[in-house]
C-alpha cells in the first residue's frame, strides 16, 4: 500500500510524488452553451451529493472532481445512464 497525502480534492503518492486527481468530464452532444453545460453538470454534482452523499468540487463547467477514487468511480456508475452525456474519466 502506498503512503499519500491528501489535500483537498488531490492526492500525492508518496512514492513516485505524483498528483493523482480523481475526474470526471461531461460531454454533451447536443449543448454547445458553456453556461448551460455549467448549471446541467452543478446539477449532477447535487444530485450526487443527496441522493449518494458524495461531494464534488466542479473545476471547469463540464468536471467534477472527487476526493476519493471510490466515490468518482461510484459517481460514474450512478451518472452513467443518461443519453445525454457521455463520461470520460480522466
Amino acid at each position: 500500500m502506498r503512503n499519500t497525502a491528501r489535500c483537498s480534492n488531490t492526492c500525492v503518492d508518496a512514492l513516485t510524488r505524483t498528483i493523482v486527481v480523481y475526474c470526471l468530464e461531461f460531454n454533451y452532444h447536443t449543448i454547445t452553451n458553456e453556461v448551460a453545460i455549467d448549471a446541467l453538470v452543478y446539477a449532477l454534482s447535487i444530485e450526487l451529493l443527496t441522493s449518494n452523499g458524495i461531494d464534488a468540487t466542479q473545476p471547469q463547467a463540464n468536471r467534477l472532481v472527487f476526493d476519493t477514487d471510490a466515490h468518482c468511480t461510484f459517481a460514474q456508475l450512478a451518472l452513467s445512464d443518461d443519453s445525454t452525456y457521455t463520461i470520460t474519466r480522466l
